[in-house]
């Protein structure tokens, strides 16, 4: 058998194209978080500016604040928590009766999943 020889020059060059790619798609991939939260901080004025501010003049929290008062964000929360709570207990009930079912009884294909 024939062992085929790794070119590391060509090997180098394929790796630093990959890592500029990689690097051109991360920009791309982070790029429209970056604009969300530069905006957040910035006047509806300074958003709409020609030519493009890349960072706020001065960070505006006002923004914030009147996102806030626009809806009940706190009874939003607390519906969220009472979801969560009863879907990770009902998971963990469900997974704790499958497991016992998995490791007492007995089955038609249980080596199959254990292995």
């Amino acid at each position: 058998m024939k062992t085929k020889l790794i070119n590391f020059k060509t090997l180098r060059k394929d790796r630093l194209v990959s890592m500029i790619l990689l690097v051109l798609i991360s920009v791309l991939m982070i790029f429209p978080f970056y604009w969300l939260v530069r905006s957040s901080f910035m006047t509806d004025r300074e958003i709409m500016t020609m030519p493009i501010k890349w960072l706020p003049g001065q960070f505006n929290l006002r923004n914030f604040r009147g996102a806030l008062k626009a809806a009940p964000f706190g009874l939003y929360f607390r519906n969220s928590v009472i979801l969560v709570a009863v879907n990770v207990t009902a998971q963990i009930l469900s997974a704790s009766f499958i497991a016992f079912g998995f490791a007492r009884l007995r089955f038609k294909g249980q080596k199959l999943w254990f292995a």
